[in-house]
């Protein structure tokens, strides 16, 4: 992925063969719409300043100080500009984050340069270009020469490039398919990812019964078949300083999910190639440390990969199986295929695909007075908390988010794991 700075200079960007620019903002009228809409006179400072190029095209954002507006709303518009740039055959667009007018002013994601951030991965990552793809034609591994930023800092494109990095990580293991990427090519992908770095290192071990005895339960079918036979992966990642914290990731890498012999029937098999979006999301996530190296962060990832197949020595309900700490553990339902929590550390945060919990979520306006929060409080004070032991442990289940089989895969949940661990200390 290649990005440069774009100064207002005409003959620079002339220089440069800019012949496009992808152009969004809110207005009073313009700002709803679909994109492609050619930009009108009511922005003539910008119309003066950037008189030189040849094309426009204006994304809007919508209104943003809605209740239902987020981030998202400037990606999408960014997004759509881009792909609208493709379709038209230009290799180098110019992106241009326009003034905002209805910007909330209580929303953390309208703060600092967080508006232009999230303009620049919105158009990163529709210029992604599937493995597939890239493997299938070659010629036309790229969607595009350069990707010119319009008041973008160095530091903001350097931020940006490691979060696409991690986000193309994500996606070329959770969107391919399950030969392409089943445990041995993903332990492969990530050796090569890894190899040029010293900050990240990397153990790969074979999935032994008697240390992982559930897991082998799992890949017992599979275990035969030597191109789908389950690997564990650990990741290790210590910043530059002595740690203050201390961080777990642990992910569900199930490389095709057919439930074992509770095998999903009528066609809802199809895209169980995506149930290994959780480790494809924690090795992403190692990816954009070893980029921007934080300091004083110690991170521990875990990836369990593991075809769930069919066959005569199938994974099958209502065996008992006794685990390394010695539980006997009834198999009742195999949806929960890879279940691993028993290290203490200061967070945990294991990434699968469903957690039968309870949940609550507030809309726009309960979130600003913390109405969420304030139930649970009010919930732990009747033994409604669930945990005896208050070990910092937060479930992340990103089935909604990681993108469905029409689409790109999302890589979520990079994006937030940066913003709330990386970028507060570079």
């Amino acid at each position: 992925m290649m990005l440069e700075q774009a100064e207002i200079k005409p003959n620079d960007m002339v220089g440069r063969g800019v012949e496009l620019c992808a152009m969004f903002a809110h207005g009073c009228n313009e700002g709803t719409g679909p994109a492609g809409v050619p930009l009108s006179t009511d922005h003539p400072i910008i119309m003066e300043e950037l008189s030189f190029l040849i094309l426009w095209i204006f994304a809007p954002t919508g209104k943003l100080d809605g209740d239902t507006a987020d981030s998202r709303n400037i990606s999408d518009a960014a997004s759509k500009a881009i792909k609208m740039t493709h379709r038209i055959g230009c290799r180098r667009p110019l992106l241009v984050l326009g003034h905002i007018t209805s910007r909330p002013k209580d929303a953390v994601w309208m703060k600092k340069d967080f508006p232009l951030l999230n303009a620049i991965l919105g158009a990163m990552h529709a210029l992604y270009n599937p493995l597939e793809l890239r493997k299938a034609f070659p010629e036309k591994a790229r969607k595009f020469d350069a990707l010119l930023m319009f008041g973008a800092s160095k530091s903001i494109l350097r931020v940006a490039y490691a979060m696409e990095e991690g986000r193309r990580v994500a996606c070329d293991i959770a969107g391919s398919d399950p030969k392409r990427m089943s445990a041995p090519p993903i332990v492969e992908c990530e050796k090569s990812e890894f190899a040029s770095t010293s900050v990240v290192m990397m153990q790969v071990r074979e999935i032994n019964i008697c240390a992982y005895p559930l897991m082998a339960a799992v890949n017992r079918a599979a275990s035969g078949v030597e191109r789908h036979n389950g690997k564990v992966v650990h990741l290790t990642y210590e910043g530059a300083s002595p740690a203050d914290t201390t961080l777990f990731l642990i992910g569900k890498g199930i490389t095709y999910d057919t439930v074992g012999m509770d095998v999903k029937a009528g066609g809802v098999m199809a895209g169980m190639h995506r149930d290994k979006s959780r480790a494809a999301a924690v090795a992403g996530c190692f990816r954009i440390f070893s980029l921007l190296k934080p300091k004083g962060l110690s991170v521990h990832g875990a990836m369990a990969l593991v075809r769930n197949s069919i066959g005569s020595n199938g994974y099958v309900a209502d065996m008992i199986i006794t685990s390394c700490a010695g539980r006997l553990v009834y198999v009742g339902k195999h949806q929960r295929s890879v279940r691993r929590k028993n290290r203490l550390c200061k967070c945990l945060h294991p990434l699968s695909t469903i957690k039968l919990s309870s949940a609550i979520m507030d809309n726009g306006p309960a979130r600003k007075p913390g109405v969420a929060s304030d139930l649970q409080r009010a919930g732990d004070q009747h033994d409604l908390d669930l945990e005896k032991k208050h070990l910092p442990y937060t479930h992340l289940d990103i089935a909604g988010s990681a993108g469905g089989i029409d689409v790109l895969p999302s890589g979520a949940p990079l994006l937030m794991f940066t913003s709330m661990y990386v970028l507060p200390r570079l």
